[in-house]
């Protein structure tokens, strides 16, 4: 499938970039800077870390604390944004 549309192609990238968050293998946004599994940090790099943060919670419902943390109850909620 070719993706031609450029905010598809940013939600697709969210997705991605917070794939690991979603699925509790890390537990801030934080965290996947530093994960070798995650291309959170290359998009980072690309874009900045607010745009990279700010891409994933416009898919993701992500809500932290002042110090970056997800109640790991919250996270089993998490489900993607309406793509409309």
């Amino acid at each position: 499938m070719i993706i031609e549309n450029k905010l598809i192609d940013l939600k697709i990238t969210g997705y991605i970039i917070g794939n690991l968050l979603k699925h509790r293998e890390v537990g801030r946004i934080c965290d996947l800077w530093d994960c070798p599994f995650s291309s959170y940090a290359s998009i980072a790099k690309r874009y900045g870390r607010e745009q990279a943060d700010a891409l994933i919670r416009q898919v993701i419902n992500v809500n932290e604390n002042s110090r970056g943390e997800i109640d790991p109850y919250q996270l089993r909620q998490l489900k993607l944004a309406n793509p409309s």
